[in-house]
């Protein structure tokens, strides 16, 4: 029988983008104490997507990595400088020393899940359907118009 974990939530500024699913942050933990700061963010990792690779590399083919340059560009233009809401249940970083987070964007009075957008647009490698790439157009257009 597993024990249920606590989840913690925090508001955090995206410094820099690093693909659709890496993130530099600094996070504020509230009474004017921050993780990171802007010339030293820290490096999350969301939670539950996959998005395509930046590079030729992990298996990754050439129109995937063109998939992943689009997505990290759209996620810079969508996030940096954006005061966002981030939930883990990490205490500790995971593999490669990141933490596991989960992100929302508030919007008109609600929260947003960035995983959400990541699926409707189509750049979740696991998800992806190339026979809905019209369908993801169309969905990418509507983030845009609502996130910009």
């Amino acid at each position: 029988m597993s024990t249920p974990t606590e989840n913690y939530e925090f508001w955090a500024t995206v410094i820099y983008v690093v693909d659709g699913d890496t993130f530099d942050l600094v996070i504020d933990r509230g009474f004017r104490d921050y993780k990171g700061d802007p010339e030293h963010p820290v490096r999350f990792r969301h939670t539950g997507i996959d998005t395509f690779e930046t590079a030729l590399r992990r298996n990754e083919t050439p129109e995937g990595k063109v998939r992943g340059i689009r997505c990290r560009e759209l996620a810079r233009e969508w996030l940096t400088g954006k005061r966002v809401k981030v939930i883990t249940n990490k205490t500790k970083p995971g593999i490669f020393g990141r933490y596991e987070i989960e992100i929302f964007l508030q919007h008109d009075g609600r929260f947003v899940g960035w995983k959400e957008v990541i699926l409707e647009c189509g750049f979740d490698r696991d998800e992806h359907d190339a026979s809905n790439d019209e369908l993801y157009e169309q969905k990418i257009q509507e983030w845009n118009e609502l996130l910009r």
